[in-house]
């Protein structure tokens, strides 16, 4: 009998320590599951606000463009005058008064922007921040900085990212045609008045000339 009490010991232990090891091993999968899972929400929202900021950046080079060119008349001005260096780049030259009004609200956009930019920053940080456990405070506010950060790192260089690689440059390696803007994805949306339609009529020395003083 205490022969069978000893092996019915034994069976007992293995069994449990079976048991435990079985217990231990589908946490741990079921906490590497919910990583990946957390993973897959954190790193989408990043990506869709960073999308985000340089559709709005985007718009804003547009709108700039578009005030100085078209709306303030410097495209058809600098043409017919016929020279070489473009004198009229800005929308008061030929606007007056109202150009300066309109001149100023793409850079006014844009501060807007940036405050609003930093509280849904912060926002999004928290709330993504939220999904882990830290053991300490300041791991908590570590990685809430590092996450701001992040997100606000492409809208400090969002506009001039967008006018220096969308804007100035022509990517296809042949001077540009405005014939050309028709076959860009803008143009779908904003026509003849498509960034690329308005790059196209612009020269590549005043882009750069634009970029340079940005």
């Amino acid at each position: 009998e205490p022969v069978e009490s000893s092996a019915q010991v034994e069976t007992s232990v293995a069994q449990a320590s079976i048991f435990v090891w079985d217990t231990m091993r589908r946490e741990e999968g079921s906490r590497r599951w919910l990583r990946v899972l957390k993973g897959m929400i954190v790193i989408p929202a990043i990506l869709i606000e960073w999308a985000l900021i340089l559709a709005f950046f985007t718009c804003i080079v547009w709108f700039e463009i578009w005030v100085i060119f078209d709306w303030g008349g410097c495209r058809d001005f600098n043409k017919l005058s016929g020279a070489d260096e473009w004198g009229c780049m800005s929308a008061d030259t030929l606007r007056g008064w109202p150009g300066v009004v309109m001149g100023a609200l793409p850079s006014i956009c844009e501060g807007v922007f940036f405050e609003l930019l930093l509280v849904i920053s912060k926002f999004t940080a928290h709330s993504l921040i939220s999904l882990y456990e830290f053991n300490t405070r300041e791991q908590h506010d570590l990685a809430v900085v590092i996450t701001i950060f992040l997100l606000e790192v492409v809208g400090k260089v969002g506009f001039i990212s967008i006018l220096g690689l969308g804007f100035v440059p022509t990517w296809s390696g042949r001077r540009s045609d405005p014939a050309d803007c028709k076959l860009n994805g803008d143009y779908w949306l904003m026509g003849d008045w498509s960034l690329g339609c308005l790059k196209g009529e612009i020269p590549f020395q005043v882009r750069l000339k634009l970029f340079e003083s940005a």
